[in-house]
Formats: structure tokens, sequence, C-alpha cells
């Protein structure tokens, strides 16, 4: 994975997942971390006066030393080969994000979130939901509580429908190889006479096509509530991360409208990456 986008708004959580996302950096042995800041430039008002409101000369450059601190947080921990390109602008997020990623061929866009109701912020915020609507790249999203660890497990949570048309196999499976980690695929009902029905043998089939170079197999857990059942699995088993295909209702299209249990919110460290 040759180049990561980390987004920042110098939040504790942001820049927490800017050290998360240089410690994963070494392990996909990427050689290009972008910084990213998008701030915004306020109005000159009668109650904000042009001698107040920063121009966007000024904001631009406190942005890149804001940006340049954050650096040196974790420079120590990269390979003295990796790049680190520090980028500001007055862009919204979504249009800055996706511009550098024309530009520069980003691999993958990492951002934090924090406080209470993490997932439900993450869900219903109105940049974020335009960010998951409208990135094609994949996208990270890691909790305030979320320390790094090498990641050896990840959880694929699979609905089983439209497989062969709808898992993006090839990213799948370059992201599993440079990680060299266990692929744990799980499928979320409380319908087990569903599982010997035609249309759902005919998909398991699609899946053990598309997953043989994974040694991989259908782990099947019976619970009500799709998010739950994955949280679970994932703490039970140890794994690091979380895999969700963005698709037609899929588990993330789900969670947007159905709102996530805040203690599962408040519990869960396992960052989460959506790809399409």
């Amino acid at each position: 994975m040759e180049t990561l986008l980390i987004a920042t708004d110098f939040s504790k959580a942001a820049n927490h997942a800017a050290i998360y996302a240089a410690h994963l950096s070494n392990q996909l042995e990427a050689k290009h971390l972008i910084l990213y800041h998008s701030y915004e430039l306020l109005p000159t008002t009668a109650d904000i006066p042009e001698s107040i409101a920063l121009s966007d000369g000024r904001l631009h450059e406190r942005s890149l030393d804001l940006l340049d601190e954050l650096k040196r947080e974790f420079i120590q921990t990269l390979d003295p080969h990796t790049k680190i390109t520090l980028v500001a602008n007055s862009l919204n997020m979504e249009q800055g994000i996706n511009n550098l990623a024309v530009e520069h061929g980003v691999n993958l866009v990492v951002i934090g979130l924090s406080g209470k109701n993490t997932w439900e912020k993450l869900l219903v915020g109105s940049s974020t939901k335009s960010l998951l609507k409208n990135c094609h790249l994949p996208l990270l999203v890691v909790p305030v509580n979320a320390a790094f660890q090498p990641i050896d497990k990840i959880v694929l949570g699979c609905d089983l429908e439209d497989v062969a048309e709808t898992i993006p196999i090839e990213k799948l499976k370059y992201l599993i190889g440079k990680l060299n980690a266990q692929l744990l695929v799980v499928h979320v009902d409380h319908k087990e006479e569903e599982h010997f029905d035609a249309d759902m043998i005919r998909e398991q089939y699609d899946f053990y096509d598309l997953f043989e170079d994974f040694n991989a197999s259908i782990h099947y857990i019976d619970n009500r509530n799709i998010d739950k059942g994955i949280l679970s699995y994932t703490e039970n088993h140890q794994a690091q991360m979380i895999i969700v295909i963005a698709k037609k209702h899929s588990f993330i299209e789900r969670i947007t409208k159905e709102s996530i249990s805040k203690k599962l919110a408040a519990k869960t460290r396992v960052p989460l990456l959506i790809i399409r």
C-alpha cells in the first residue's frame, strides 16, 4: 500500500487516529503519508470585523504549523524513508480528500472520532455521511480508545447477498496480503432456516469461489442485531479490525438508519474499515 491520507481537525481523536495510522503504515509498508487539514474561512461581518477574522494566508500558515507539530509526534515511529506531505486548504473535507486522492494516488483514508456515541456521530453527522457516500477509497475510522496492535485478525461482516457482484475481492486480497492477517468472515442473522434454501446455498458457493485463496469459512452468528453480533464476535475472537462492504442494504446502511446501541458504541475499541 503506497499512500495513506490522514485527515485531522486537530482534535484529540483525530490526532490519535493520525498516530494510529502512522503505526499501521509500517505494517502496510506505506511509502507516503499525507496529513490533511480542511479549514473554513470566517466571513467578515459586523460581528467579526476584518481585523479579527483570519485571512486565508494566516489560516493556511497556522494549519501547516499544527500539522508539523502532529508529524513530530509520530515521525520517530516511521521508516526513515517514508515520505510525509502536509496539506491544508479551505476546501470542504470531502472535496479536499477526493482531490488529493486523484493527485497522489491515495490507497487509504483515515479519520478519527471521539466523544460519547462515537459510532452514532460517525453515521449521522452530515459531513461524514457525505464522505461515506462519495469517497470511493477504503475509509478507516479509528475510535479514540483504539490502541494500535499489529493486525493479525480481521472480521469481515458479510450479508451473503449478491456476493459475486458486490464484494471487491481484489481490494480485499491486496489489503489482507499486505497485513498478512487472518480473515474471519461473519454472517449474522436470526433465520437459520434460510441457510438451506436454494438462493442462500448458491451464495455460499459463490462465497467459497471468491475466498478460496484465503482458506476462509463462514461463521454464522445468531443475533437479531447485525451490529451487536459483529462487535461481539470481534471481541470474543480478539480481532483488531472490522471490515464492512458499503453497498445497498449493507451493515453500514442499516445502522445509519437504525441507531446503534450507545453501550456498544462506547465499548468498541476496534477500527472500522469501510470498502466499496
